[in-house]
């Protein structure tokens, strides 16, 4: 820490990160003085913003097939090693079921959506945009599969999982992406346009969620397990992220991309399975808030380490 010279600290605090805090900060404070529909908005953003913005970015994208395999293994493989760890915190620690499950979902999963994309595009241009996307479609899949698994438990069938991934609009967006590219195919203008006009929308919208979604956050008592959860997210996984990504020998940005969004805070969709499972929802909101927080200086840091 005391190697970054202060004003470069601050540079890249308040020209990558300030940004994307004040727009969460619109969405806390408006949903605050005038509530907001959040799960209206999660599900525009979901099932419309999202797979627009994954379609568009796809079809202008310059990445290849090879990097494309490389992020879509390198985000199961660093979910791998942080379930090996978290798992093996909580057998030290003697969790039981109920509290394992719970940490697990404040551990393993990563806001790479609202906060990932909005610091990635801030801090590294556009075609790091195009790889964090990918990122952040296979990161929402285990999300959507895993996450389930780990809240529910006993109460989710493997096939209940194995159906969230085919409910998924980004899942289909991606794949449309990919066939209209090997085939040559081009979108109608007027449909291009709207598509585009959509995407466009989609990273202020999702910091505005993940604002009012903060806003409603109950806090838990059981802080050290709160600072530890936090501090295997948003220390340990980039430090887990910078070896892998030797390993699988990414270039530069794809790198970047990579372990910045291997940077990211708490997932915001752990707590809408924790609430819909019973799963500790105080506990898992309590992480999400904290380590939201803390990524600011966090963050900060991991850019200035990987050249922003």
């Amino acid at each position: 820490m005391n190697a970054l010279p202060l004003t470069a600290f601050l540079s890249t605090f308040t020209d990558y990160i300030l940004p994307t805090y004040i727009v969460i900060g619109f969405g806390f404070v408006l949903d605050r003085v005038l509530p907001l529909e959040v799960k209206s908005l999660s599900k525009l953003i979901l099932y419309v913003v999202s797979p627009c913005l994954a379609f568009s970015t796809m079809l202008e994208s310059s990445l290849s097939g090879a990097e494309f395999i490389q992020i879509a293994l390198f985000v199961p493989l660093i979910t791998i090693c942080m379930w090996l760890i978290s798992r093996s915190a909580s057998v030290i620690l003697r969790f039981d079921e109920s509290r394992t499950n719970a940490f697990l979902l404040g551990t393993l999963f990563l806001n790479t959506g609202n906060y990932g994309l909005s610091v990635v595009m801030s801090a590294f241009g556009q075609a790091a945009f195009e790889r964090a996307l990918i990122f952040f479609t296979i990161s929402s899949l285990l999300t959507y599969t895993i996450g389930v698994y780990f809240a529910s438990r006993r109460k989710a069938s493997a096939s209940q999982a194995l159906r969230n991934v085919f409910l998924f609009p980004l899942t289909y967006a991606i794949v449309a992406a990919i066939l209209f590219r090997a085939l040559g195919w081009t979108v109608p203008q007027p449909g291009w346009r709207a598509i585009k006009l959509v995407s466009t929308s989609a990273i202020p919208l999702m910091l505005l969620l993940l604002g009012a979604q903060l806003s409603r956050t109950r806090l838990s008592n059981e802080w050290w397990i709160v600072g530890l959860a936090t501090v295997l997210k948003l220390i340990v996984e980039p430090l887990v992220a910078f070896p892998l990504s030797h390993l699988f020998r990414m270039d530069d940005v794809t790198r970047q991309a990579c372990i910045a969004e291997s940077g990211t805070p708490t997932a915001v969709m752990t707590a809408v399975l924790a609430v819909e499972f019973d799963a500790r929802p105080e506990f898992v909101t309590s992480v999400i808030l904290i380590s939201t927080l803390v990524s600011g200086l966090t963050m900060t840091v991991l850019l200035r380490l990987l050249g922003a």
